[in-house]
């Protein structure tokens, strides 16, 4: 008797860039490898835009689809990104700044910033005759 447990997933690839081919995808091959290396089948991959609405309809019926559902693309730093926002609302979830997460980073930022400073001029410098 196979006591293993099926377990599937999709991935949903979010973001315009790839859908204009600006960007290519890699994360879908290096995923799905992973997850069925784990005995997770990916059963499904979707590649939609930036666009609130599509990104939680797909959302919604993806996870009352499958097991899981990884989401790639559309977590940048850029003043367009809505993923994120998108994510929350489909979970029905409140979107806030994760504390701990946030002062772990500030922490790194501000510590790349001093070594920064000590070499700010280092790159610049040439010499001369």
């Amino acid at each position: 008797m196979d006591t293993k447990v099926k377990v599937n997933a999709s991935i949903l690839i979010i973001g315009n860039e790839i859908l204009s081919g600006r960007t290519q995808d890699t994360n879908t091959s290096t995923l799905a490898i992973w997850l069925n290396s784990i005995g997770v089948n990916v059963a499904e991959v979707r590649v939609i835009p930036d666009i609130e609405k599509i990104i939680v309809d797909t959302l919604n019926l993806l996870r009352s689809t499958y097991d899981y559902v990884f989401t790639t693309g559309g977590i940048g730093p850029t003043h367009d990104d809505i993923t994120a926002q998108s994510v929350s609302k489909a979970f029905g979830i409140k979107y806030e700044v994760h504390k701990e997460a946030f002062k772990i980073l500030e922490n790194i930022i501000n510590q790349v910033n001093l070594m920064m400073e000590d070499k700010k001029w280092h790159g610049c410098q040439r010499m001369q005759n």
